[in-house]
């Protein structure tokens, strides 16, 4: 199976959007970089925050090529302030697919590593604790993480055990 079309099973249809491709499917959207140093980038957003998956996967995509080398398994991609207007977020993590099973994560050879946009006192968890520990607390607390416009997982901790 092509890479196009393995990511279309799991994503979507798909169409070239620049230098990446748009795939649509029913819950979410996801843009994905052609193949560079045995990966392929993708980043899926809750519908209607298109441009701001394009814009993740691209700033991902620039590092990546400026860096020769692929992105590590749960490394995090930081910024001093929010990468999107608007948000919280100001990082990535380089992760499997949050919300689909492990036979997307690769694909002939290729590995597929998912950009999840991280939020400050996420990363600090990340650096303090280990991207493991974060990523366990994404699967008990179960934040959307399609949604660039989400708070951190913390904030919500927080006030749930203030009530």
């Amino acid at each position: 199976m092509e890479l196009t079309d393995h990511l279309a099973t799991h994503l979507g249809p798909g169409t070239p959007d620049q230098r990446l491709w748009r795939f649509e499917g029913p819950e979410f959207v996801s843009f994905a970089s052609a193949e560079r140093f045995g990966q392929v980038l993708v980043c899926s957003v809750r519908p209607g925050q298109d441009v701001a998956a394009r814009f993740l996967v691209t700033a991902a995509l620039d590092l990546v090529e400026k860096g020769e080398r692929g992105l590590d398994y749960l490394q995090i991609i930081r910024n001093n302030q929010p990468l999107l207007a608007r948000t919280a977020i100001t990082g990535l993590l380089a992760a499997s697919h949050p919300y689909l099973p492990a036979e997307f994560n690769s694909a002939d050879g290729v590995e597929i590593r998912t950009l999840i946009p991280l939020t400050d006192p996420e990363i600090f968890l990340a650096d303090a604790y280990g991207a493991d520990v974060l990523t366990g607390l994404f699967e008990q607390e179960g934040p959307d993480l399609l949604d660039v416009t989400r708070g951190p997982v913390f904030d919500r901790r927080s006030e749930s055990a203030e009530d």
